[in-house]
């Protein structure tokens, strides 16, 4: 299968395609494109009738595109045809997010400034997926605050700007601005295991992640810092702190 360039004029949407696209979401197809370019090209028969494809033929329209990229399909049967155009919208929709990930890759691009309105999620959804409640929402929350006996305005663990702790035997805390500073901590995501939580909550070292995952911990906050030591020692003992440096 090849790529071929051709102009819009020439491309005729199914008439019987059951798949609708809103004006709003036509328009965010279009700021992808603009964003990103036309990375998927519109998939086509022979007598060039669009099989998959008709949101971003309409958002092409709507950048007053001239051509467009497209794949000719014609392995397809007729009967084929009608039941991939259905089977691709469909089983696309069947598709899960993991939230976690998902949180943590929508919170670096926030801090590297990306306009969030190109990713397709409505306020609400951004809102849910930065906060810190669902950043947190793998924790076992209730075994953990069962041994929790510490006043939380006052940690124990006095993090300071630029201490540098280990947590358990893989986990590291950076106290540090997460983009004016990222020398500190840009060498510790080498290890493709690594995960990097910014800006973190203090049980993030606690959350079900951490079981699988190597943590690099970046929280500029020393109060915030100082309560994700000692939410951690509360539940694996002080033993598993160790401060590395203090620059």
């Amino acid at each position: 299968m090849q790529v071929e360039q051709l102009s819009i004029d020439k491309l005729i949407p199914y008439v019987n395609n059951a798949r609708t696209h809103s004006d709003e979401q036509v328009t965010q197809i279009a700021s992808s494109i603009r964003e990103f370019g036309f990375n998927n090209p519109i998939l086509i028969d022979k007598h060039n009738t669009v099989i998959a494809g008709h949101g971003r033929l309409s958002a092409a329209k709507k950048l007053d595109l001239k051509e467009v990229p497209c794949i000719r399909l014609e392995h397809l049967s007729d009967t084929q045809r009608r039941a991939y155009i259905i089977a691709d919208n469909k089983i696309a929709m069947n598709a899960e997010w993991d939230e976690e990930i998902l949180g943590l890759e929508l919170v670096t691009l926030q801090t590297e400034d990306f306009n969030m309105d190109l990713l397709g999620f409505d306020v609400d959804e951004l809102e849910h997926l930065l906060s810190d409640d669902n950043s947190d929402i793998e924790i076992q929350k209730e075994s953990v605050l069962d041994k929790l006996d510490v006043s939380i305005d006052e940690p124990r663990n006095q993090v300071e700007k630029h201490d540098r702790y280990i947590l358990g035997d893989k986990h590291i805390l950076i106290c540090a601005d997460v983009l004016k500073e990222w020398s500190l901590w840009k060498d510790e995501l080498k290890d493709e295991t690594c995960l990097l939580l910014p800006y973190a909550g203090i049980y993030s070292a606690l959350a079900k992640k951490a079981k699988d995952y190597r943590l690099v911990i970046v929280q500029p906050d020393t109060y915030i810092a100082s309560l994700i030591v000692d939410r951690y020692q509360d539940v694996y003992g002080a033993s598993s702190i160790q401060k590395v440096f203090n620059d």
